[in-house]
């Protein structure tokens, strides 16, 4: 399915979660938006030559619901995501070159720009957004990367970057490094605002949700 009017990625997300629930083969179905459309997809292949495209194709096409086969011209399609995409210079997987042999390094996220499928907010804006916080924070000094995510709809930013002992999940403690990063960038920014959460079930109190430590994509 694809979807260009207004309000696209809305349309799309909610059409992929109705089919989701509808088709069993279409349960891992997903959606990806570019600035003049969105589009709802199922399915990863290496190349059309892949060995399980062409059986996912015909389960697709054989689909039949009250109307017929509602997908019967669905079709093998080439999609580039950010995940495919060579990493720029600031990109958060640069950062696995600082120590390539790890086997995995962390990040502290501080802060994330999405529109949470509302549609209000174009892909291209919110990978915008992210960059230019992260060169605001570099030219701050801070060590700052984005990473954008488009299967979530989503861009984050982080600072440093930190090996196993980031974190010890005995002591539930994290590192002095990780500590001094927390110290500086203690709450997390959503859209550019602090994201406030309520401390307990029926309480009007709030606490800003706090910073956290992620894992460096590969």
């Amino acid at each position: 399915m694809s979807f260009t009017e207004e309000g696209h990625r809305q349309l799309a997300i909610a059409a992929c979660e109705q089919l989701r629930r509808r088709y069993p083969v279409l349960a891992e179905a997903f959606v990806r938006t570019k600035s003049n459309g969105s589009v709802v997809l199922v399915g990863r292949f290496e190349s059309p030559k892949d060995p399980g495209a062409k059986p996912m194709l015909r389960d697709v096409q054989s689909i039949v619901d009250s109307t017929g086969r509602p997908f019967a011209r669905a079709l093998l399609t080439r999609w580039t995501s950010s995940r495919d995409a060579k990493p720029g210079p600031l990109d958060l997987r640069q950062a696995r070159q600082t120590d390539p042999s790890a086997r995995r390094l962390y990040s502290m996220e501080v802060a994330v720009w999405s529109d949470f499928g509302s549609g209000e907010v174009s892909i291209d804006e919110i990978r915008k957004k992210a960059e230019a916080f992260t060169k605001q924070l570099r030219a701050q000094g801070q060590q700052a990367f984005y990473f954008h995510d488009d299967d979530k709809g989503m861009s984050i930013v982080t600072i440093g970057v930190f090996g196993e002992d980031a974190y010890n999940p005995q002591s539930m403690l994290y590192s002095d490094a990780v500590e001094a990063v927390r110290k500086k960038f203690p709450n997390l920014l959503v859209n550019g605002e602090e994201l406030r959460r309520l401390t307990r079930p029926g309480s009007t109190e709030t606490t800003p949700e706090r910073t956290l430590l992620v894992e460096v994509p590969k």
